[in-house]
């Protein structure tokens, strides 16, 4: 049986639970897997935008693993006492592995034991986002036209909302 977890960033007495160098490798794998996409409003072009959104105060960045082995990772922005948005990269080798789902769910669950709600919102033209989002329990609201910028477009484009609340969570779990 697989057995997944997350690590955080944080600073505990002062020293983080991930070196640079480390999320520097994140942020390399992500571009040898071409995944650098994900970010298709042009704010994460370098190694050093990767470290600052890390590292912002007003992110949560959870690492994801299953079996000890890094998976991806989510990070939330736009956090408040009662919800945040989501923003998930699985890597490659979790792709048809029978792992992405799983560790979607499980961050998922992790996630509403502190947040009543957890939205997201991709390109709707990134089917295999909204894809996802749906496998782990998030309900799509509603597309919404001009939401997102994308770089590679040159303009802003529609994006699908999608949501998850504790409540929901508990349903799907009884």
């Amino acid at each position: 049986m697989d057995n997944y977890t997350i690590m955080p960033y944080v600073l505990m007495d002062g020293i983080p639970t991930f070196r640079d160098t480390q999320l520097g490798a994140m942020y390399n794998r992500m571009v040898t897997e071409k995944l650098l996409y994900i970010f298709h409003d042009g704010t994460i072009t370098n190694v050093y935008d990767w470290l600052a959104t890390v590292k912002d105060p007003k992110n949560i960045f959870w690492a994801l693993y299953c079996n000890e082995q890094l998976g991806g990772f989510c990070q939330f922005t736009h956090v408040d006492k009662a919800k945040a948005f989501c923003h998930f990269l699985v890597y490659k080798e979790w792709w048809g592995s029978g792992k992405t789902v799983p560790g979607g769910q499980y961050a998922m669950q992790e996630a509403l034991k502190i947040f009543n709600t957890v939205m997201g919102m991709c390109l709707v033209s990134n089917i295999l986002a909204v894809s996802f989002l749906k496998k782990i329990g998030l309900t799509h609201i509603m597309d919404v036209p001009n939401a997102l910028w994308s770089k590679q477009e040159g303009k802003a484009v529609t994006g699908s909302l999608l949501y998850i609340t504790r409540e929901e969570l508990d349903e799907d779990i009884q």
